[in-house]
């Protein structure tokens, strides 16, 4: 029988990273602007990292075994998981819906949600525009004033938004934040603030096709999810798209969760817990994921914590 999967993380060098990741993780995380903790995709594999399974990434196992890791749940259900460390703002970006990104790049779709970790004072997000057609945005930007027409949001640790296909969005600097997505790649940028590498090189940008599959009316919230006491051990939905549902999963003791015939992706966004189910059980440090295979079924989570849990549909 499976058991839940505790993975390493793949990290990423990037022009806009923060100090974040590496004050939790140390020095192999210096530079390191994402950090991919779950991620079942050929190009990027999570290791496992505990058990027997230690060593094997969930890439391959997924391959040999659907029904165990994957229960009733089809490819394109799979869910990714990152940390984001942003000492600077993102490039403002979208993403396409899923029948644009397969035709046009062989991907997926994305949603994506937010949970902020950490922010530092006056930290934001993007989370939509003031204009109402593409044309307009097109203008804006071939005349270099779409940073005037973004919405930016406070955001302080505890804040959740969740970014729906079409949406410009961005991570504002000094946020530290674990993202829950559709399992996609693709993203085009709008707009990358005039940035140059250490080449001297500007990033790419993508603008046509950002225009194509942009939505200028949508728009994020952030709703506010403040720790409290720990006295009781409590569930909060934070969203529930068409891909997925999202859950703050609060524990003081021990919480009894099921995978519910498709897998359950856990990471651990203040204190650390011990995930105990099928044939073994993973110890999760702050900030570390877990891939709870759907052939788990029901399983515990102990300590005092709190687990962000998403749970594809």
């Amino acid at each position: 029988m499976p058991y839940p999967l505790l993975t390493e993380p793949i990290y990423s060098k990037t022009i806009w990273a923060g100090t974040g990741l590496d004050a939790v993780r140390g020095e192999e995380a210096a530079g390191a602007g994402a950090s991919w903790e779950v991620s079942v995709r050929a190009d990027s594999a999570s290791p496992v990292a505990n058990g027997p399974l230690a060593g094997r990434t969930l890439w391959e196992l997924v391959r040999e075994d659907p029904a165990g890791m994957l229960g009733d749940a089809r490819e394109e259900q799979i869910m990714r998981v990152g940390i984001l460390d942003a000492g600077e703002p993102l490039s403002v970006q979208v993403h396409p819906d899923e029948a644009y990104a397969q035709e046009h790049e062989g991907d997926h779709g994305k949603n994506e949600s937010w949970y902020v970790v950490a922010a530092e004072p006056g930290a934001r997000i993007v989370a939509g525009c003031d204009l109402s057609t593409t044309d307009e945005v097109r203008a804006a930007v071939e005349d270099g004033t779409i940073g005037d027409h973004l919405v930016r949001l406070d955001v302080a640790a505890g804040d959740f938004a969740h970014v729906s296909q079409g949406e410009l969005h961005a991570l504002g600097a000094g946020v530290l934040a674990v993202e829950m997505s559709t399992n996609s790649d693709t993203t085009y940028r709008f707009y990358d603030y005039d940035r140059i590498d250490a080449q001297g090189n500007k990033r790419e940008l993508h603008v046509e096709k950002a225009l194509e599959v942009c939505d200028p009316h949508a728009a994020s919230e952030v709703t506010h999810h403040p720790l409290g006491t720990r006295a009781e051990t409590g569930v909060q939905t934070l969203v529930a798209c068409d891909q997925y549902v999202l859950e703050l999963v609060d524990v003081a003791g021990e919480v009894r969760l099921s995978c519910d015939g498709t897998p359950d992706y856990l990471t651990v966004v203040d204190g650390s817990c011990t995930v105990r189910g099928g044939d073994g059980e993973a110890e999760v440090p702050y900030l570390r994921s877990v891939f709870v295979p759907a052939g788990v079924g029901e399983y515990v989570i102990e300590g005092t914590c709190r687990v962000m849990r998403g749970r594809a549909l």
